[in-house]
């Protein structure tokens, strides 16, 4: 005999699975139940992303607006905490951009790092430079 740690009943060990703790039966209700906890979570997860790019407004490059092509670019990467994809909370969201993040397309990003477009710090909104060929090389 082996007391389920959920119901709290003596059973027989066939009633048990190899190792665990939960009856059969427990564990099946807990299997069960699953499928609506992991609904809910990918709820959280998909109000938690709109609110987040409901302060994405556009690329400050180019102006695309589309919000599944936003980025983050930090023009210090040193200050950068989290990625942009871990961003759970308005609040997080804030903080970065607080910390010198812009709002970039994913190919003004590209090309930012490709070392294409050049942000200035001081000015990320306003001043835009675009390279020379010999001094991209």
């Amino acid at each position: 005999m082996k007391t389920c740690t959920t119901c709290q009943e003596a059973k027989p060990l066939d009633q048990f699975p190899a190792k665990g703790s939960k009856c059969k039966s427990c564990h099946a209700k807990r299997r069960r139940q699953r499928p609506s906890q992991i609904a809910l979570k990918k709820d959280r997860i998909k109000r938690a992303k709109d609110a987040r790019l409901a302060l994405l407004d556009k690329c400050v490059v180019c102006g695309e607006e589309e919000q599944c092509c936003l980025d983050l670019h930090h023009l210090d990467p040193d200050v950068k905490e989290r990625k942009f994809s871990t961003i759970r909370t308005i609040g997080a969201l804030e903080d970065e951009l607080s910390k010198g993040a812009v709002v970039v397309c994913a190919n003004c990003h590209r090309r930012l790092h490709a070392g294409v477009l050049l942000l200035l710090p001081w000015c990320p909104t306003a001043k835009i430079i675009t390279p020379t060929p010999a001094e991209v090389r």
